[in-house]
């Protein structure tokens, strides 16, 4: 930075030696002439001083603008080569420096955001509020941020958002405040997050599923790290070697005498066992260790044994010294001297107590399955890849109406033709396909000429490799529920009085009506009738005379209809008829006036309820889509005033309001 000249400095120290100089004139302690002298060595001497001081002055100022452009430029390099994001705004909000390093972060090139707002940099929502908080912080409010780091989330040039650690710095200057932020990318440490979490997640969940495994396997490691261990040993000393592997063996060893006694036992059994070697090492009897079953076996086989050499395979149960047994496998072969005498037998014992386990397990489950599958009532049938049943539960053979036939081994094809519930066709599901039909399908089941409805799924049977070898059929007549859906289907879209759709059902048809037409530009009516006179003959003969009078009137005004019309009941003594339409443009009013005059006609005739003879009229209503309405709703509801307008004119006839006149 550039040093002032000392002149100031300079004019002081004059100053101040003239007074002294004058002063002592003035007390005549000095001489005018030397009082002259003595100014000219003053001034003389203050030149030379003051040369001196600008030369010191102008090398500090050189050294000093050098020290500073070093400093600036070590400083522009840290900026310019750090890894993190340098952002230096003013206090407007306005970038005025961006390093490479926020180049590679955000996205954006240096020279297109100086001078932005800091807002391009953040989400749309935290750069709304961010100005707000600038002002209030510069107006004198309290810093949030300042000095202080925390996790924000940026906004990349692409519009993507990542997170980013943040800190910003405040600089105060004559010149104004600068704010310095520095942020570093928390993306691949917020990925490596959540990878340890669902790493860890993962790790508890394999933990959770294989403790029993996972201790089984520690009890196996263990023995084989004894295993290893002794190895390692028996390179040093092999007579150490074959000690320790006959002692610490996966499994059991021990010799018999001819008389049957126990000259060598390994460790492994005797922990089995539970006894010490010096109780068992030619002190016991082969006979303690066995109980009776395994007693007869022994006195039946080892004098074989000791003849011929090797006992093949042999399971009995080993006792302990605490009375408890223990499933084994003993295999043995026999050593003799030169002369051919039986020495001592070397027998290995494998203990099975959880290969017992698991084989006691399996038949449960086997059994389990079993009785299950004979129990359940529905058909459950296994199938090879060709199609032959492997397995069927007694519910299948009655199913397929074979309970006294065999059917294991037969094509299904032959006993089984399923039919596909829309078309009709055979079919018979893919043995290879991926099939796992996660709700039940229907099909129809032909069985001694009458056909059924079942519902089935299919699971595809796999090996160990994946291959599928088959799959699993269930099946189950649902003849019966078919039949109770139809009849709830029917109750809730039909009048349980008349037989004929309900209001619901109608609006629906009605609908449907209404996009047909606009799609074709077709035309067709709604016809909306009112029974006249049907108060009087439920109050006089009783609801059950109404009931009665209202499924008769349902009678006439279905036989008045054609094939593609529909009727349906209201509510009450109303009902509602929708004649079908005609293309191009025509109309249908006289269609709908020619229905509706046969109406009234049958209806002139008198209904006969128990012996009263009663009669009964209608006001009809008609409205024509689209020119009277073009919605279902707006249709019904001209067609129903034009009724009230045939009502009011006396009854008895049929009204249009529509400016389609027949």
């Amino acid at each position: 930075m550039p040093v002032a000249p000392p002149l100031p400095h300079f004019r002081a120290v004059v100053s101040i030696c003239a007074a002294v100089l004058s002063t002592l004139a003035v007390l005549e302690l000095i001489a005018p002439t030397t009082a002259l002298a003595g100014w000219v060595a003053i001034f003389v001497m203050l030149l030379a001083w003051c040369s001196t001081s600008q030369a010191l002055a102008r090398t500090f100022a050189r050294r000093q603008a050098a020290h500073l452009a070093g400093s600036e430029e070590r400083m522009r390099a840290i900026v310019e080569t750090a890894v993190d994001a340098i952002v230096t705004a003013d206090a407007q909000g306005h970038i005025l420096d961006f390093n490479p390093g926020a180049e590679r972060m955000f996205g954006h090139v240096r020279a297109e955001v100086i001078g932005r707002n800091l807002g391009c940099l953040m989400p749309d929502e935290v750069a709304a509020r961010h100005d707000g908080y600038m002002a209030a912080y510069m107006a004198g409010g309290a810093a949030h941020v300042i000095g202080i780091g925390r996790e924000v989330t940026a906004c990349r040039a692409n519009g993507d958002t990542f997170p980013a650690y943040l800190t910003v710095g405040e600089a105060r200057l004559e010149s104004g405040t600068l704010f310095v932020g520095i942020l570093r990318d928390l993306t691949e440490q917020k990925k490596l997050s959540d990878e340890i979490v669902r790493y860890r997640d993962h790790l508890q969940l394999l933990v959770d599923q294989r403790t029993l495994e996972l201790a089984d396997a520690n009890r196996s490691l263990r023995r084989e790290l004894a295993i290893h261990e002794r190895m390692e040993l028996a390179i040093k000393d092999y007579a150490v070697r074959v000690a320790d592997l006959y002692n610490l063996a996966p499994c059991g060893y021990h010799s018999l005498a001819p008389d049957g006694t126990i000259l060598k036992i390994n460790d492994t059994e005797l922990n089995w066992l539970g006894y010490q070697r010096r109780e068992v090492e030619g002190q016991m009897h082969i006979s303690r260790l066995l109980d009776d079953a395994g007693m007869a076996i022994f006195n039946d086989r080892f004098p074989r044994f000791v003849a011929s050499g090797a006992s093949g395979d042999i399971e009995c149960v080993l006792r302990r010294k605490d009375g408890t047994g223990f499933p084994v496998l003993v295999n043995a072969t026999a050593v003799y001297d030169d002369a051919g005498q039986f020495l001592y037998s070397r027998s290995t014992i494998f203990d099975l107590s959880q290969r017992k386990q698991l084989e006691n397990a399996l038949f449960a489950e086997k059994h389990r399955l079993h009785t299950t599958l004979q129990a359940i009532t529905d058909a459950v049938l296994t199938l090879d890849r060709d199609y032959r049943i492997c397995y069927c539960n007694p519910a299948a053979q009655q199913l397929l109406g074979c309970p006294h036939s065999p059917l294991l081994g037969r094509p299904l094809g032959d006993v089984l033709q399923l039919l596909d519930d829309s078309s009709q066709a055979p079919f018979l599901p893919l043995v290879g396909e991926p099939c796992r039909t996660p709700s039940p399908n229907y099909a129809l089941l032909e069985r001694d000429g009458d056909r059924i409805v079942v519902s089935y799924t299919c699971a595809a049977l796999q090996d160990q490799q994946g291959v599928r070898t088959g799959m699993v059929m269930i099946l189950r007549d649902a003849t019966e529920e078919r039949r109770a859906a139809s009849r709830l289907s029917f109750a809730a879209t039909h009048d349980a009085l008349t037989g004929l759709p309900n209001r619901q059902l109608f609006l629906s048809l009605l609908e449907h009506h209404v996009e047909q037409a606009a799609r074709h530009q077709l035309s067709f009516c709604v016809l909306f009738i009112d029974l006249d006179g049907f108060k009087p003959v439920n109050d006089t003969l009783g609801h059950q005379a109404g009931d009665i009078l209202l499924k008769q009137v349902a009678g006439r005004l279905s036989q008045c209809l054609r094939g593609e019309d529909a009727l349906a009941r209201h509510g009450g003594d109303e009902f509602t008829l929708l004649v079908s339409g005609r293309e191009s443009g025509g109309t249908t009013l006289p269609d709908a006036t020619r229905v509706a005059q046969r109406i009234l006609d049958a209806l002139d005739e008198p209904f006969i309820i128990d012996t009263h003879a009663v009669r009964v009229g209608a006001s009809i209503g008609i409205a024509v889509y689209p020119h009277d309405g073009a919605t279902p709703c707006e249709l019904l509801e001209y067609a129903d005033l034009a009724m009230y307008r045939a009502k009011a004119l006396g009854g008895h006839r049929y009204i249009t309001l529509s400016a389609q006149q027949p």
